[in-house]
């Protein structure tokens, strides 16, 4: 399985996972990130009936031209800033690089009830 094939099928596991925590077949989801890692996982996700939108902070040109795909002008870093957008926007969040993931944004999320459902 190349590494592509294997980031797709772990955004579909993400979605059928997410499924669980609610009862929303028109869920939006934040992807942090603004690389072709980020990409490929915002064109996949959006491919999935049960997403409404696919919000990407802070994205990248292809991001902004994928349907469904929304960009958002939020650093990776701005921590508090993903977390005010998440909570009022989205059901789900994929974080893509390693800097916010280092940076401590999972804990930010769970301090913060995102995605304990």
């Amino acid at each position: 399985m190349s590494a592509m094939s294997l980031r797709f099928s772990r955004a579909s596991s993400l979605l059928q996972k997410a499924q669980r925590f609610t009862e929303v077949f028109d869920m939006n989801v934040l992807i942090i990130g603004s690389g072709g890692r980020e990409h490929a996982l915002a064109w996949k996700v959006a491919q999935d009936p049960r997403v409404q939108k696919v919000f990407v902070a802070p994205g990248n040109a292809g991001t902004a031209i994928e349907a469904k795909c929304e960009n958002v002008a939020i650093d990776v870093l701005a921590l508090e800033q993903l977390a005010d957008f998440a909570e009022k926007n989205v059901s789900l969040t994929i974080v893509g690089p390693e800097v916010p993931l280092v940076a401590g944004v999972v804990d930010l999320f769970r301090s913060r009830g995102l995605g304990q459902r």
